[in-house]
């Protein structure tokens, strides 16, 4: 599991859990996703698929890959519509 998925589903199951948590480590482990992304990002593969598929259909998709590391096909896959 990467990084950014064990970030990722600790932050769910703190929220869907109803944990006690301060705004400050909450606010911490945000940084740390967003450090892992970042991380994830310079070495031009998917945050969360791993792979080094990174074609992307438009600059939206680009744009989106800079923010959450994910390659268009766990872009569509995230962010399908009306399925």
């Amino acid at each position: 599991m990467t990084k950014v998925k064990q970030l990722n589903d600790e932050l769910y199951d703190s929220y869907h859990s109803n944990t006690v948590t301060t705004h400050q480590e909450v606010l911490g482990k945000l940084g740390q996703l967003k450090q892992a992304i970042k991380e994830v990002v310079e070495t031009n593969t998917c945050t969360w698929c791993e792979k080094e598929n990174l074609t992307f259909r438009d600059k939206l998709s680009e744009t989106e890959y800079q923010i959450s590391g994910l390659c268009q096909t766990c872009q569509d896959e995230t962010f399908r519509k009306g399925e």
